[in-house]
């Protein structure tokens, strides 16, 4: 028995080492990476353990720039040669686990191994609702895309490459989710991944790991930022505004208010809040944030637009993490569905800066608890 992992970030590796190490899994698990920036994962302790852990992969492959969007036309065949050479090695695959089911290479991979279907795992808020954002011309695209592909790795089957949204690949087996009951897609066969099996392994990987000062030093609060203001969605004044309250109410508390940025936010925006945000922490690392609810027992708090890791946060913690939701304090209009999901999760969503104030400042379970 032959199982292949196919991840994209360091989410999706977190949750294929869960699936990997479920009791009574059978076979030798394989991992491949496609991330041209894979090598800064390695920064995380707990990363790296996942990522070198030989007695849960037999064997890691990684594709820092697999047919991406550089790829010359000449180049698209000896890079597919390149990753069957490695996918033959390995022996007939049974089974193939990945994240993203409208990614075309994931879905490539997939017939070079032989196969025609695949096991869909939780990649975040995307698996449960994923609303199409494709246009026709743009599907259009995608499909000459795929037969360019096909033909270069000579590959011929009846499987149907999903070119839509994330969610409704008819290739899928299976869907592994940590919360199957937040679903609002049509699913195959879901499949909870099980909540005693999470614990288990992050407390094994995290043991003995360093944790970061900047949040066990006092109580924190943990705002996860994202790149709003960089796509236009989002006016500056309009985010300095709700962060200027939450640093506020933070400092009331007596707890830390820690600013996680975004990768992909502006230097020069992180700098302006570095000096104007009294009190605040600036906090980067690569570590999933669910493995921060589980070894840093005094995180507090996760704030967040729509965050996917609003939504697990009960699941990885071991202490009482209050999720919050600012989906309603910014100017756009974001899709209802997404709001609702948040709900069904216990995801604390405030209509006002009043009502985000007064819930932080109310909650018991904050209380000042001083180093």
């Amino acid at each position: 028995m032959q199982n292949l992992y196919i991840v994209y970030s360091p989410f999706h590796l977190l949750t294929a080492y869960i699936l990997a190490n479920r009791p009574g899994e059978t076979g030798d698990n394989h991992l491949i990476v496609l991330h041209a920036n894979c090598d800064k994962w390695l920064q995380s302790n707990v990363l790296r353990k996942m990522f070198e852990d030989d007695c849960t992969w037999k064997k890691v492959n990684v594709f820092r720039n697999w047919l991406n969007r550089k790829t010359s036309f000449r180049d698209i065949k000896p890079q597919i040669e390149l990753l069957r050479g490695q996918v033959s090695s390995l022996g007939p695959v049974n089974e193939i686990y990945i994240g993203v089911d409208n990614d075309i290479k994931s879905q490539l991979l997939v017939e070079i191994c032989g196969k025609t279907s695949f096991r869909r795992f939780d990649e975040g808020i995307g698996s449960y609702y994923a609303p199409e954002k494709r246009t026709w011309i743009s599907k259009q695209w995608h499909l000459l895309r795929v037969g360019l592909l096909r033909w270069q790795a000579g590959v011929k089957s009846d499987m149907q490459y999903n070119v839509s949204n994330i969610g409704s690949n008819k290739a899928v087996t299976y869907d592994y989710l940590y919360k199957p009951e937040l679903l609002m897609r049509p699913s195959p066969n879901p499949v909870g991944i099980d909540r005693a099996l999470v614990r288990q392994v992050i407390a094994r990987v995290t043991q003995d790991v360093p944790l970061y000062r900047e949040l066990e030093e006092q109580d924190a609060l943990l705002f996860l930022n994202s790149p709003f203001v960089e796509l236009g969605m989002a006016k500056l004044e309009e985010e300095h505004k709700i962060l200027l309250a939450l640093a506020n109410v933070a400092r009331e508390k007596g707890i830390r208010f820690v600013y996680k940025p975004h990768h992909l936010e502006n230097a020069d925006k992180i700098a302006f809040y570095r000096n104007n945000l009294p009190e605040t922490v600036l906090f980067e690392c690569v570590d999933p944030v669910e493995i921060l609810y589980n070894s840093h027992k005094r995180l507090k708090y996760v704030v967040s637009y729509l965050s996917s890791g609003l939504l697990h946060a009960d699941i990885f913690a071991n202490q009482d993490i209050k999720a919050i939701s600012l989906v309603k304090l910014y100017g756009n209009n974001s899709d209802e569905n997404y709001t609702e999901i948040m709900r069904r999760a216990n995801v604390f969503i405030p209509n006002t800066i009043d009502q985000l104030q007064d819930f932080i400042k109310l909650d018991s379970k904050g209380a000042i608890t001083h180093v």
